[in-house]
């Protein structure tokens, strides 16, 4: 039992450490920059934003998975502490199968991901006649700014297309600033509060496990929202040639915690 619980302060630690991962430093030493992709991309006849887009499509999809296989190695530590305290009668059987099958979902859904990843890769390299693999790209797109910046006229341009770019451009603007600013500082509080009251034995270990499902769901969509910023970004800069503007989503990867964890 002494075991266990050492075990789980050390998972604790490992909680409170998870949403910083969407805060570290791009890597500046990445072989293929957002200006190597245009520049090859228009070497070949790919419209400079196409190759933009395509560049900030790969480099999010890189991000979310290599945030997940991360996240896959704490859920399923996760699970085996809960099968320790099943064994214990701490637990009760529905409990794990609670843990089991969210281990479950999560790995079905984490598919989804690394497959757009291998696609947006594969159409990266598509446009710009180079071989595309996760260490020549950056660790992360860049933050939002703090502002908006000025809103450019493009010349020839139709006048309800480009409004709906820049509503479209302040909306996406508007939600990754609030994930970027407050949601995930607000999720990072949470998990150092419940990772105290835990070592204060205030808390049991579902919380924590509550907890590691609502972080990997904000930090994942946080990266989704970052890059629909960036590829609005880019249809408003330079219109027509944005491929990113249709049904490129990340898919919402952690299901929703449940509510209780019944009897033990």
């Amino acid at each position: 039992m002494t075991k266990l619980l050492t075990t789980l302060v050390c998972v604790a630690a490992v909680y409170a450490a998870w949403p910083a991962f969407s805060q570290t430093t791009a890597q500046t030493t990445a072989a293929l920059t957002q200006q190597a992709a245009i520049a090859a991309g228009t070497a070949r006849g790919i419209p400079g934003s196409e190759a933009r887009a395509a560049w900030i499509r790969a480099v999010a999809a890189h991000q979310a998975t290599a945030y997940l296989d991360e996240v896959e190695e704490t859920v399923a530590l996760a699970v085996e502490i809960a099968r320790g305290l099943r064994a214990t009668g701490a637990w009760s059987a529905v409990d794990l199968l609670r843990q089991e099958a969210a281990q479950a979902e999560f790995a079905a859904d984490a598919v989804l991901v690394r497959l757009a990843a291998e696609l947006e890769a594969d159409l990266l390299a598509e446009i710009t006649g180079t071989a595309v693999i996760p260490a020549s790209l950056p660790a992360k797109l860049a933050d939002v700014p703090a502002t908006r910046t000025p809103v450019p006229v493009v010349p020839g341009a139709d006048a309800l297309q480009q409004h709906a770019a820049i509503a479209r451009y302040g909306a996406a603007w508007e939600r990754a600033s609030l994930y970027q600013s407050k949601v995930l500082p607000m999720r990072r509080a949470i998990t150092e509060e419940t990772t105290l009251r835990f070592n204060g034995m205030l808390v049991d270990v579902f919380a924590l496990l509550t907890d590691v499902r609502e972080n990997a769901l904000a930090v994942l969509t946080s990266i989704e929202a970052t890059r629909d910023f960036w590829l609005a970004e880019n249809t408003m800069r330079y219109g027509a040639g944005d491929a990113g503007a249709d049904n490129h989503t990340l898919p919402r990867l952690v299901p929703a915690a449940p509510a209780g964890h019944g009897g033990h």
